[in-house]
């Protein structure tokens, strides 16, 4: 949570200061406050197990599991956090610019839906680099 935190206040420019709720941001008149709440625990299991899955089917051996779980973890941790400050940036600018002119009864609701928005193209490409990523089966050139 510090970590996209931090990251979307350089992305934002904005300042980033810790308060008992969370992280605060201070973008321009508004504060926006990352909680537990914005802490991407789904994304994160999510990515770990599309990574756990690519390296498996790339090692080719269930002996390579425990190596493949270790690495997913390690791995979908930048990933996570990346994709969070993201997220986090996106919300903050649909917030301004559209979610503060719905009604205030829809809110909730696409504050969830921008995160989802974010997240799932982010996982979809995830898989697609981790599908094409070192493939090496181009046809030959005939000379």
């Amino acid at each position: 949570m510090q970590g996209a935190a931090k990251l979307a206040g350089l992305f934002l420019g904005a300042g980033v200061m810790r308060t008992d709720a969370g992280w605060a941001l201070t973008y321009l008149a508004q504060p926006i406050l990352v909680t537990k709440a914005c802490a991407a625990t789904d994304f994160y299991v999510m990515a770990t197990a599309l990574l756990a899955w690519h390296l498996m089917r790339r090692a080719g051996s269930l002996v390579w599991l425990p190596v493949a779980v270790a690495a997913a973890l390690l791995a979908a941790v930048p990933v996570t956090l990346l994709v969070n400050a993201l997220r986090i940036v996106t919300v903050a600018h649909a917030h301004r610019w559209v979610i503060s002119r719905m009604p205030s009864s829809y809110d909730a609701f696409l504050h969830m839906a921008t995160g989802a928005a974010v997240f799932l193209p982010a996982l979809i490409g995830l898989n697609l680099l981790l599908e094409f990523h070192g493939r090496t089966s181009l046809p030959a050139s005939r000379d």
